[in-house]
């Protein structure tokens, strides 16, 4: 994978409520992503969110999203995700 391009990618882990990892269609190592890079899109009302969870996004395993990564010492980092194709 080369920096800046735009990938697809299907949800291979998600932690619950910080980080997770997504599996890109072209092959190659998974993607680190950080909550933070989560479109708005993916919160959850405030009224859904469990109690001693600050701010709660709905990642579901097999979800796919659009990316854009690099590559780093520990692997491909996403630089930012956007829910589905």
């Amino acid at each position: 994978m080369k920096s800046k391009d735009v990938f697809y990618g299907v949800n291979e882990f998600w932690n619950g409520t910080s980080y997770g990892f997504i599996k890109p269609d072209r092959g190659g190592g998974d993607v680190f992503f950080h909550v933070s890079e989560l479109p708005e899109s993916q919160r959850v009302s405030d009224n859904l969110v469990p109690a001693n969870v600050p701010e709660y996004f709905a990642v579901t395993p097999g979800q796919v999203f659009s990316f854009i990564s690099t590559s780093t010492s520990s692997g491909y980092v996403s630089l930012g995700l956007t829910g589905g194709r």
